[in-house]
């Protein structure tokens, strides 16, 4: 109420992955140039930051969109096996954050006009990016957030997280808060507990590109939810 961070909360800094800004933007036989320079670049620039803010107030949250709408076949086959190639970055610029820095990967479909590239099926495909991700990263992840569209209350949205693997300190954020929808809120938080270890709660994409006027509605809804999170 006094508008006050208390002081455990850490400084979330998302970063896109080198994949972001290239893969729609560069001719094929520059790709693993193009990559492995942007993946270059982006290590250091986690170098720079960690080396100029307290490793234990921050979290270094990576966004994965590009990559998972590849994955769903959003974009015409490439010239490379781009799941291998996906995890291989993934899992370096992980690797590069200190492991006094939180960790966190961000499943995303895209949230242009705050509408999905591509509406999943399942969780399926999110399942299985978490998993390679959690075998191909050496230290320790500290949590994964995937999202949850408004209408996915059913438990079959759900069920693919029956084979999720990424260990027991490694915690699951659901992004299945939407504006104006305590009873669906409710609906799939309760779905999502029955596949799934439930540790926190969150919108679909984050709040920045939504309507500024439901801020303060969606920080109440963020607030009386969590009250029922274990």
């Amino acid at each position: 109420a006094e508008g006050v961070i208390p002081a455990h909360v850490k400084f979330q800094i998302s970063i896109p992955t080198p994949t972001a800004p290239t893969y729609n933007n560069m001719v094929p036989e520059d790709r693993a140039a193009v990559i492995a320079a942007l993946t270059s670049h982006f290590i250091g620039e986690v170098g720079k930051i960690t080396a100029n803010l307290p490793n234990d107030r921050i979290a270094i949250q990576w966004d994965v969109c590009q990559e998972v709408l590849a994955w769903e076949n959003y974009f015409e086959p490439g010239p490379v096996d781009f799941r291998t190639e996906t995890i291989e970055v993934l899992a370096r610029i992980g690797d590069a954050v200190p492991e006094a820095v939180e960790l966190g990967y961000h499943l995303c479909y895209g949230s242009p006009a705050d509408e999905h590239m591509v509406l999943p099926k399942d969780a399926g495909i999110m399942t299985q990016m978490a998993n390679a991700i959690a075998a191909g990263v050496k230290r320790q992840i500290n949590y994964f957030h995937m999202p949850v569209m408004d209408d996915r209350t059913d438990d079959a949205y759900f069920a693919p997280l029956d084979n999720l693997k990424i260990g027991p300190d490694t915690e699951l954020y659901f992004g299945l808060i939407h504006h104006n929808d305590d009873e669906g809120n409710r609906a799939r938080l309760a779905a999502a507990r029955a596949h799934a270890r439930v540790d926190g709660i969150a919108t679909e994409c984050g709040m920045a590109r939504g309507e500024p006027s439901r801020l303060a509605a969606l920080l109440k809804t963020h607030a009386d939810l969590a009250a029922g999170v274990d």
